[in-house]
């Protein structure tokens, strides 16, 4: 850590917060991977009575990145401690939430990112929640039935995401769902997604 740096932080320790100047230090570390700082402004933050909400959230993705970077380098027990932060300091923030999510999902550790994920889905839903879940199941593979119920549900109720969309057409293909309702489900998502039809037309399974 530089002097400046240094010296920034001691202020902001010792006086009353500039959110514009602090949301830059933030931003400055995380660009930086100086990402030990971030915990020290997690220590800072923790204490203030009405910190600022955007300040709060750059913080939160910044600790999504520190704990993303060692759930890949294995250090298991600080990449939950830096993640559970995350999620702390902004109150269980649902796309915080789903960025943690992400993060173990990335390495593959589903039973985690499903707990926190069915932790959440208890508090409220969001659209970018229930596409995880769908994930989720799908990368699980335990029940395909109940990935495509829920992947059509979520159709059924205007979820048109790509993501949903790969999925349904991925498992209807295990399950070998007839050909022409495949083909129209694909041609639907092409329509919806005119700039991805390559790679939709690419998941066909002939």
């Amino acid at each position: 850590m530089d002097f400046s740096t240094f010296l920034s932080k001691k202020i902001l320790a010792d006086y009353p917060l500039d959110p514009e100047k602090l949301g830059k230090l933030i931003t400055y570390s995380t660009n930086l991977k100086e990402y030990d700082d971030l915990l020290e402004f997690f220590e800072i933050l923790k204490v203030q009575k009405k910190p600022d909400l955007r300040v709060l959230f750059k913080l939160a993705d910044g600790l999504i990145a520190f704990g993303r970077g060692l759930l890949v380098e294995r250090q298991q027990d600080k990449a939950q401690d830096v993640l559970d932060k995350a999620i702390k300091i902004t109150g269980g923030g649902r796309h915080i939430t789903a960025g943690v999510v992400q993060a173990y999902i990335d390495v593959n550790q589903l039973k985690m990112a499903r707990f926190i994920l069915e932790k959440a889905l208890k508090e409220s839903s969001t659209t970018a929640l229930e596409v995880l879940r769908l994930d989720i199941l799908n990368r699980q593979g335990e029940n395909l039935d109940e990935v495509m119920k829920v992947a059509n549900d979520l159709l059924k109720n205007d979820v048109k995401e790509l993501a949903v969309y790969r999925i349904l057409i991925e498992v209807s293909y295990k399950l070998k769902r007839r050909e022409d309702l495949v083909d129209d489900l694909i041609q639907e998502a092409c329509k919806a997604f005119p700039e991805k039809e390559e790679l939709l037309k690419s998941l066909k399974v002939s």
